[in-house]
């Protein structure tokens, strides 16, 4: 079976709790997809609320790279650094990494 990233950038609290049944439904019916959030809050309250977000199959990003996020973040670390709203371009560049080869990838948007 292909592996499948389900993967949104994050940012409004009111619309990832619209999305997180759907998403989590998604996990429970497909053992082969994983959800990746990408904490891409434009405010405190939001970057604090997408830090609590946790699961089987979830990954909530939280780091720049230049901080070593090639391994997730852990929501719970202590110092997590948060990206800028402006850095999209970090998760494509992490996902061009050849570990990402093989997965299927289905983007959602925090407002859908």
């Amino acid at each position: 079976m292909t592996p499948v990233i389900l993967f949104v950038f994050a940012g409004r609290r009111p619309n990832l709790e619209l999305q997180l049944p759907l998403a989590r439904q998604i996990l429970a019916d497909h053992p082969n997809v994983s959800y990746h959030v990408w904490n891409f809050a434009r405010n405190d309250e939001d970057r604090e609320y997408i830090k609590t977000i946790q699961g089987e199959r979830i990954t909530v990003w939280n780091g720049p790279a230049e901080q070593g996020f090639d391994s997730p973040a852990p929501t719970s670390a202590p110092g997590a650094v948060q990206f800028g709203a402006n850095e999209h371009n970090a998760a494509y560049n992490h996902y061009a990494n050849e570990a990402y080869r093989d997965p299927l990838f289905v983007k959602v948007d925090d407002d859908i």
